[in-house]
């Protein structure tokens, strides 16, 4: 299985590499902290979602939720709640949970950055100086 980070220039050129044994992961070749980043989002999810404990209906989780916590906590592998045969909710350690937000937002900002480059290069304009930015919030 080959776990993709989504091409945030398309025209990028694009490898595969393997970010541990036996998990490649697709990415852009041109931003070396975006392939880190890729990598170890890739790393996270590998480990959350290929390992996953059968899901649990939730009349039966009721039941045991102290256990089920004490369970994600330790093996910190998230436990899918059913309603009806369909997966309705995980339990995740928070401390897994942060991670994962952590890696989003900064996933997020990585995009932004790069949409905000490939602006400045088709509009021409100037980034803004560093002192001028300091100056203009009265930080100076």
């Amino acid at each position: 299985m080959i776990h993709s980070c989504r091409a945030s220039r398309p025209w990028a050129a694009r490898e595969i590499v393997e970010s541990e044994p036996g998990i490649p992961v697709l990415v852009d070749v041109g931003n070396v902290n975006q392939v880190r980043l890729c990598i170890h989002i890739n790393k996270v999810m590998y480990t959350l979602y290929m390992s996953v404990t059968d899901p649990m209906n939730i009349t039966e989780a009721r039941k045991q939720l102290a256990a089920i916590i004490d369970q994600v906590r330790a093996e910190h592998e998230p436990i899918y709640l059913t309603r009806r045969g369909r997966r309705v909710a995980a339990v995740i350690d928070a401390d897994d949970l942060a991670v994962i937000i952590d890696l989003a937002e900064d996933m997020a900002d990585i995009r932004a950055a790069e949409a905000a480059r490939t602006e400045m290069e088709l509009t021409g304009e100037q980034p803004i100086p560093w002192e001028d930015v300091k100056a203009e919030l009265g930080l100076t």
